[in-house]
């Protein structure tokens, strides 16, 4: 399970939205937006979570050393994302 949810995204023919299968959601669906939340948030945990890793090996230890290291993983985090046609542009 990747970002919360398994599955491919579909189209429900009866709603025509975009949906994903959701297995924390009693077993029915998420709507397309929802799972952008849930993308950017993990995005968000996953840069932080670099950026306190990198700290901790390079031994950053100065405030602006750290926010660059900070800036420099956000912007890592969102290209990559960018790259697999993940963005703000195509919620729904």
């Amino acid at each position: 399970m990747l970002f919360g949810f398994s599955g491919p995204l579909r189209k429900n023919a009866s709603k025509n939205q975009s949906v994903a299968a959701c297995d924390h959601n009693n077993g029915g669906y998420m709507k397309s937006k929802e799972i952008f939340s849930t993308v950017f948030a993990k995005a968000k945990d996953l840069a932080n979570e670099m950026t306190l890793y990198n700290t901790r090996v390079k031994r950053l230890v100065k405030q602006k050393k750290i926010e660059k290291e900070h800036v420099d993983n956000n912007r890592a985090v969102r290209k990559m994302l960018h790259e697999r046609g993940i963005d703000g542009s195509n919620r729904k």
